[in-house]
């Protein structure tokens, strides 16, 4: 399946989106701290949709989880 957005987090967030957008993934959004993270999934995400998270233990990735209402 492919993948139809990316929400990236961090310092170097901003690159990583730049380049998907690049490689044709023109819906990719990168931001600095996690509360506009989890604003903006909040805003995207619907019943049904599939979604990889993935980040280093130091971006604490499970808190997003948690905010998204999701149990680990």
């Amino acid at each position: 399946r492919p993948i139809d957005a990316l929400y990236a987090l961090g310092e170097l967030s901003e690159w990583v989106a730049e380049g998907a957008r690049e490689a044709g993934l023109d819906q990719s959004w990168a931001f600095r701290d996690q509360e506009a993270l989890t604003e903006a999934l909040r805003d995207y995400l619907k019943p049904g949709d599939l979604m990889l998270i993935k980040g280093s233990r130091g971006l604490a990735m499970e808190g997003l989880v948690a905010a998204l209402g999701f149990k680990i």
